[in-house]
């Protein structure tokens, strides 16, 4: 029997250790995806049907009767037909396996990068690791959003290969665009990216160049190697530029300090750089810096942006850590930081545990109005149903063809339907009525406390069909 050496015995425990840690984070990776089942996610299912089983790509609208025929952009396909697999062959559960493996696969990439690339100790790797994982919990869902972090730490490590001399690699971040923009609308960063290497090249060179901004042009072509080629970017564009996006995507709202969940791990990462400046990073050929301080002020505009700057964060926090441990190993850091990571996992996985356990298929429809689904088939078959945005994907998902809605968590097409007619008829304006009656509403299904339900509900136009604790479904009388 071959008997171990010295450095195979040493690095035996780092390995358990290493493996305990990623089995403890897909663990309570995946608790949170059981516990939570986005609004997206359904009409990003019936997107994947339609492609895989129908052969239809849904460049138009559909669904509703409110925009039918309006040109949509499907910006996600290959990402929708990976969910719709995955969910058609394993159902939910084996989903939620599939973006823990997702996220789970993103965090060891950065832990490789703190270790190989930024040459940290291990436990400072494991250390912000972790600290990067808080910042994922609060947004964490089955979304396609879930493949752009697996592609932006690869464009990290392009970088690295850049910084080191290697002129090839913003040509292969182009290249990875080209995947990338068939996945997610977030290749958007991997542009900016290529226009930082731009500048880096630049003040390296002390002169400008055109030669320089090459791999970004070559990264805008690539950007249309896909079907909507370059309305590939007004999605992206769209999503930060709307404020309705703020009031109505949970995803596209502010940083909310009063959320110890939010802020905690944000604020974190924050004391981190500020505690130990951007020096170690400030004379690096690439301007880790900028795409830093760029990143912070995008993710206190939208929770959607936190994961990227904790990426960024942890890693140029990396650097500073680097040159801190040769000179006094910072262990009372490391040992604060896992503490909170600790404890916030703890208080996670208590909550996630409660609310899942024990777990089935049909804990997914309990935060959506699966009783009106229910009556809606049986009774109001070819009624066109207006509701909730949040409730939109899941009636779609499960009515279409035989219903149509009038509005779905997607905001484009519906802007100009938002603003004119949904923001008005939930607000319960004394238009409201006159709005239901212009778009043909049949069917309205609301939270039953709301107040366009107990208005509707009072008037002579509208019978309730249907009343529970958390679905108001109203019939129009005819």
């Amino acid at each position: 029997m071959d008997i171990p050496s010295q450095s195979e015995k040493k690095s035996f425990p780092d390995y358990w250790i290493t493996t305990a840690f990623f089995s403890l984070l897909a663990g309570i990776l995946f608790l949170i995806l059981l516990e939570r089942v986005d609004p997206d996610y359904f009409w990003r299912l019936k997107h994947g049907e339609l492609m895989v089983r129908e052969g239809i790509f849904p460049m138009r609208d559909m669904f509703s009767f409110t925009v039918a025929g309006e040109r949509t952009i499907v910006n996600a396909w290959v990402g929708e037909i990976l969910i719709y697999a995955v969910h058609n062959g394993f159902g939910y559960l084996g989903q939620a396996l599939f973006h823990a493996i997702l996220l789970t696969t993103a965090h060891f990439m950065l832990y490789v990068f703190l270790t190989r690339k930024v040459t940290l100790s291990r436990t400072g790797s494991l250390v912000l690791t972790a600290l990067c994982a808080l910042n994922f919990y609060v947004i964490t869902g089955p979304r396609v959003q879930n493949f752009s972090f697996i592609f932006f730490m690869a464009t990290l490590f392009l970088v690295h290969k850049w910084e080191n001399g290697d002129e090839k690699a913003p040509y292969q971040i182009a290249l990875l665009i080209a995947l990338w923009v068939n996945l997610h609308s977030g290749f958007v960063i991997a542009l900016v990216v290529l226009l930082l290497i731009a500048l880096g090249k630049m003040i390296e060179d002390r002169r400008f160049s055109f030669k320089a901004f090459a791999p970004f042009f070559a990264g805008l072509a690539a950007s249309c190697v896909n079907p909507e080629g370059y309305n590939s970017f007004y999605l992206p564009v769209y999503s930060f530029i709307e404020p309705l996006n703020q009031e109505l995507v949970q995803e596209m709202k502010p940083l909310e300090i009063l959320q110890p969940s939010q802020f905690i791990p944000y604020f974190t990462v924050l004391a981190l750089l500020m505690a130990f400046g951007l020096g170690a990073v400030r004379r690096r050929r690439f301007p880790w810096w900028l795409l830093c301080l760029a990143l912070a002020y995008q993710s206190m505009q939208t929770l959607r942006m936190i994961p990227f700057f904790a990426l960024v964060g942890v890693i140029v926090a990396g650097f500073a850590l680097k040159d801190a441990e040769k000179i006094k190993p910072p262990r009372w850091i490391y040992a604060s930081l896992f503490l909170v990571f600790l404890g916030m996992t703890s208080h996670y996985t208590y909550l996630c545990a409660q609310n899942v356990f024990p777990w089935n298929e049909s804990r997914i429809h309990e935060v959506y109005p699966h009783d009106s689904v229910r009556v809606i088939k049986q009774k109001y078959p070819g009624k066109n149903v207006f509701s909730t945005f949040n409730w939109g994907g899941y009636l779609l998902y499960h009515l279409y063809p035989d219903n149509l809605i009038a509005i779905d968590s997607r905001t484009m097409p519906y802007l100009d339907f938002l603003r004119l007619v949904y923001v008005p008829v939930m607000n319960a304006s004394p238009q409201s009525p006159w709005l239901l009656d212009q778009i043909k509403a049949d069917l309205v299904l609301v939270p039953p406390d709301s107040r366009i339900f107990q208005d509707l509900s009072k008037g002579d136009g509208w019978e309730t069909a249907l009343k529970t604790p958390t679905e108001g479904l109203l019939l129009r009388k005819r």
